[in-house]
C-alpha cells in the first residue's frame, strides 16, 4: 500500500467504526495489517476478530449476555488501538 491507500483505508476503517459497522471496519484493518506483515499486530487482530465472531454468534443464537455491551465497547476500543 502506498501512503494514499493507507490514508484512505485508515479513514474508511474509522468511519465504519463510528457507524457501528464492525465487519467492514475489520476488513479495512486486516488490509492494513496484512500489508504491514507484523506478527504481533496480526495476532492481536486475529484475537479481536475471533472475539467479534463469538459475540455475533451468541447474539444470533439469542444467548442473553448481560456483558454484551461492555464486551462490544472493549472490542471497539481495542480495534481502534490497532489503527
Amino acid at each position: 500500500m502506498n501512503a494514499t491507500q493507507i490514508d484512505t483505508t485508515y479513514k474508511a476503517a474509522l468511519r465504519f467504526v463510528s457507524m457501528s459497522r464492525l465487519k467492514p471496519a475489520f476488513d479495512r484493518v486486516k488490509m492494513m495489517i496484512d500489508d504491514l506483515q507484523n506478527g504481533e499486530f496480526s495476532d492481536r487482530f486475529n484475537e479481536l476478530e475471533r472475539n467479534y465472531k463469538f459475540l455475533l454468534d451468541y447474539y444470533l443464537k439469542g444467548v442473553e449476555d448481560p456483558q454484551r455491551k461492555s464486551v462490544y465497547s472493549k472490542l471497539v476500543a481495542k480495534l481502534l488501538m490497532l489503527l
